[in-house]
């Protein structure tokens, strides 16, 4: 099972700066990803598999408007080792590789779903 901090930032759009919404509450679903959804970054040549992780969200805030493209930045790390399975940040040295991608929030949205891969050895489930 995994363990998270995220907070979702959007694309910069205008000079007012980045809108910063904490996401509470995960839960996930994890299936192994198809092959045709090869795992980013480095990790993949390390003898990990991706698994493709459906993640539901409460949100802590609401965007005072609409928000497009919005980033997910943070840490998932695996519950079992502690250690990180997103491929773009392996050692857990900065939460500020973007690891997902949400089209739109509203400011009526008080949950989200997002996806992403995460790499873990070949041998876990």
């Amino acid at each position: 099972s995994l363990m998270t901090t995220m907070t979702l930032a959007p694309q910069p759009a205008n000079a007012v700066g980045p809108t910063k919404i904490n996401l509470l509450n995960p839960t996930y679903t994890a299936v192994p990803c198809p092959k045709d959804k090869p795992i980013p970054g480095e990790k993949a040549m390390k003898g990990m598999k991706g698994l493709c992780v459906t993640v539901n969200v409460d949100l802590e805030g609401a965007p005072e408007k609409e928000l497009e493209k919005v980033g997910v930045y943070g840490f998932v790390t695996d519950k079992g080792t502690g250690e990180s399975v997103l491929a773009n940040n392996p050692d857990l040295s900065t939460d500020a590789g973007q690891f997902a991608m949400i089209e739109s929030v509203k400011p009526s949205d008080k949950k989200l779903q997002f996806e992403f891969i995460a790499a873990v050895p070949r041998e876990m489930d």
